[in-house]
């Protein structure tokens, strides 16, 4: 009889919580798929490509849906822009935190200004890096972003089937010279193989959240994780510190001529607040590498993809460079806002498949009521980049590549800083300046010298190409078959590259 009692005792309890749970709980809080009361949502979310199944349940529970994921809490996804806007930049004094993140924890990457909670710490950070990174400044580095990126247009001829590993090189390079003053670079340079592994691995962590075994010893099962997170560990400290070191000798012999030797002699070594100054360029230095060049690179391979794609839209702003700027020389930064087309080629890259598909996550300092939903304090805020930019509303045919779309309006392009691409409101990329000027070169010098097609099989025939993207924080495409030719005369290729 008693343990009748206590059996149905556990299931009106049980129901109660499933209950409370789903309504009582929070009655206001944003529709989503059914939750479970144990696990919440979790169970209901791919392992890859979570964007693209958020995309597809915003048509059924609208622009902004509400999740409970095991780890993370409450987590709403925003899948318009719209709604971007109205949260993450009218109303940035909630919505500029970020959460914590465990997997970040464990793999040492306190440092990377980007996932730094909102506070006096970030807002020092982002000082600085408004100082070092504001447009004007940014002209200081077009020297050294032009001569890499030529290197990199004569790196395709010579070495086409390595197209990615030459963008990497070219892309870690301009920084590497420009930040830090490392200009000659070996082949499979250590500092740059030390930074693509780091980004690589912090790629696979997720977003944020919680990890439940967090505290439980690396060789219980189920806790891999605990080692792998030491090797990430090691590879970013190296990237933080290495190439930090070879600055501040380079200084200290009176050779230096990059950005942190610049901001070092501006230190005082007196100061009380040298130690604390000295470790922000050495963060800010480090989130600019390892963010910036892998964003970039993964713009440049997109790129490179549609055009394989898309051989109507390469020629159209090929004879647009010819006709504006001729055979006898390459472009320069001073020709861009002749060349609309493109301009347009490179906004519409950037859209087409989004670098972070999912944007980078913020959270709630407070709790907030939004079109009738109530958002608790602490929930995590994702801005699904990849739904807004496959809103039919706004992107007629949103798969298919079409620079046009943004040509139909007949105005000025949008300020980049209305680019999905680098975010939003008070947590946008504070490099952006710097990444939009290299990649608009990088394209801008391929499709001047270079011809992307599809490649072909043994028996001669167009290899068939798909769309397929690494399942990462940035994505960039798989491996696909191309043939990259000049356009012009290696010799002149050369030529005009010097």
């Amino acid at each position: 009889m008693i343990s009748l009692t206590v059996a149905v005792l556990l299931v009106v309890v049980t129901a109660y919580l499933y209950y409370r749970y789903n309504t009582l709980s929070s009655p206001l809080f944003p529709p989503g798929p059914r939750k479970s009361w144990l696990t919440g949502n979790t169970l209901n979310i791919p392992l890859t490509t979570p964007w693209i199944t958020y995309a597809n349940w915003a048509r059924q529970y609208g622009k902004f849906m509400g999740l409970r994921i095991s780890g993370e809490g409450d987590v709403v996804i925003i899948n318009s822009l719209d709604a971007a806007r109205d949260l993450l930049e009218r109303r940035a004094q909630i919505y500029s935190d970020r959460p914590f993140s465990t997997m970040d924890d464990l793999g040492g990457w306190h440092f990377n200004v980007g996932a730094m909670p909102y506070g006096d710490r970030w807002r020092k950070h982002r000082r600085l890096f408004q100082q070092s990174f504001r447009p004007a400044a940014i002209q200081n580095f077009q020297p050294t972003q032009r001569r890499k990126i030529h290197d990199l247009v004569v790196n395709l001829v010579n070495g086409p089937d390595e197209y990615e590993k030459h963008v990497g090189a070219a892309m870690g390079a301009i920084i590497m010279s420009t930040i830090y003053g490392h200009d000659k670079l070996q082949k499979n340079d250590p500092f740059i193989e030390t930074a693509e592994k780091a980004s690589q691995m912090r790629g696979l962590f997720p977003h944020s959240g919680e990890v439940p075994c967090q505290h439980f010893p690396s060789w219980l099962p189920g806790c891999d994780f605990q080692r792998y997170a030491q090797m990430c560990r090691g590879y970013t400290r190296a990237t933080q510190d290495e190439p930090f070191k070879f600055a501040l000798e380079q200084t200290k012999r009176n050779n230096a001529s990059s950005l942190v030797a610049g901001l070092v002699e501006q230190l005082d070594p007196q100061d009380p607040s040298y130690a604390g100054n000295l470790e922000r360029i050495r963060n800010v230095a480090a989130t600019i590498y390892l963010a910036g060049s892998s964003t970039s690179k993964s713009v440049i391979l997109t790129f490179m993809l549609a055009m394989t794609l898309n051989p109507l839209a390469q020629a159209k702003a090929q004879e647009e460079i010819d006709r504006v700027i001729g055979t006898q020389r390459l472009p320069d930064f001073t020709d861009r806002k002749r060349l609309s087309y493109v301009e347009a080629v490179y906004r519409e890259t950037a859209r087409w498949y989004p670098a972070v598909p999912l944007g980078t996550p913020r959270r709630a300092v407070q709790t907030d009521m939004y079109d009738g939903y109530c958002i608790p304090e602490g929930t995590t805020m994702y801005p699904n980049i990849w739904a807004i930019s496959r809103d039919e509303t706004r992107f007629e045919d949103p798969d298919c590549f079409k620079p046009e779309r943004f040509l139909d309006s007949g105005g000025p392009f949008a300020s980049i800083n209305d680019m999905l691409l680098f975010g939003f409101g008070r947590r946008v990329c504070p490099g952006r300046h710097m990444a939009d000027a290299q990649v608009w070169m990088a394209i801008v010098s391929i499709l001047a010298t270079l011809k992307i097609e599809k490649g072909k099989d043994t028996k001669g025939n167009d290899v068939q190409l798909g769309v397929d993207y690494t399942d990462t924080l940035i994505c960039h495409p798989k491996h696909f078959q191309c043939s990259i030719t000049p356009r012009m005369p290696q010799y002149m290729l050369i030529s005009s590259a010097q």
